[in-house]
């Protein structure tokens, strides 16, 4: 073989790469073409976040946090319980051998001290999973206590958001007759000021969801909620607030914007507001 041969085989691979490149090029460029199809128009901004929306995610996705860290707490004390619950089975059929029931009593005394090792190890292991569990019910303590203190930021967040939307939110909203379980459901709702002045102004709902079993109250407002958000509540009024009038009382009422749902018709209630 020759020297202009070999060159020219080993020059044919590279041709051939070179015509494929070219044959590809313009499905390429049709990719490219359709991909600017999804970006905005040339000028066009990006829409933007709201600081009010932007918080009211924030404030979703720290509850939502929350549950889950419960959700967890709970199930790992579920099990811690049923652990020890085996452990105490276990240790209660362990019974001690007699001494009637073997030949010979060195037999006896090896069942005796097999029994009770095996009872020292069934106590050592009851403790540590008390330990556990009650480590487990501190932590869960922990969590519920986080989940009430966000619910009451969020839930006072939204109060000051809807005076803006509803001159009368606060005598409309927290008239509403649902019952105590249903102002904690609203409270913890990323859209519960809107709830509670719809079911202040819809006073029969408010009352059929209140008589609904525990799941079907949630499902009721989970659908009340996603009905509400993408209905823009129309503007009442530009003047402010209602002042609520000061009665002779001697001891400090808490504001009702920091009060839960529950909060406020316990006090109205008890003829504090």
């Amino acid at each position: 073989m020759t020297d202009e041969v070999q060159v020219a085989e080993e020059a044919a691979p590279e041709v051939v790469q070179t015509e494929v490149d070219q044959t590809e090029a313009p499905e390429a460029a049709e990719s490219t073409t359709g991909q600017t199809d999804d970006q905005p128009a040339e000028g066009e901004q990006p829409e933007e976040i709201s600081p009010s929306k932007a918080r009211r995610e924030r404030r979703k996705a720290e509850l939502e946090r929350l549950r889950q860290s419960e959700a967890e707490a709970n199930a790992k004390l579920r099990e811690q319980q049923q652990l020890r619950q085996k452990i105490a089975q276990a240790a209660t059929a362990n019974q001690p051998p007699k001494e009637e029931q073997f030949a010979d009593y060195n037999d006896y005394l090896m069942a005796a001290g097999a029994y009770h090792a095996a009872r020292n190890w069934d106590e050592r292991q009851i403790r540590e999973t008390d330990e556990q569990i009650n480590a487990q019910r501190e932590q869960l303590t922990q969590v519920q206590q986080q989940q009430r203190q966000e619910a009451a930021q969020n839930w006072a967040a939204q109060v000051e958001e809807a005076r803006s939307k509803y001159a009368d939110f606060e005598k409309v909203a927290f008239s509403a007759p649902i019952s105590d379980q249903v102002a904690e459901m609203i409270a913890v709702s990323d859209s519960g000021a809107d709830v509670a002045y719809y079911l202040g102004t819809n006073r029969q709902e408010a009352e059929r969801i209140s008589r609904l079993p525990t799941i079907e109250q949630a499902r009721a407002l989970g659908a009340l909620e996603a009905r509400l958000s993408v209905i823009q509540p129309a503007q009442q009024t530009n003047a402010p607030a209602p002042i609520t009038p000061i009665k002779g009382k001697s001891t400090a009422t808490k504001d009702p914007a920091k009060m839960t749902m529950a909060e406020y018709a316990a006090a109205r209630k008890a003829g504090k507001l």
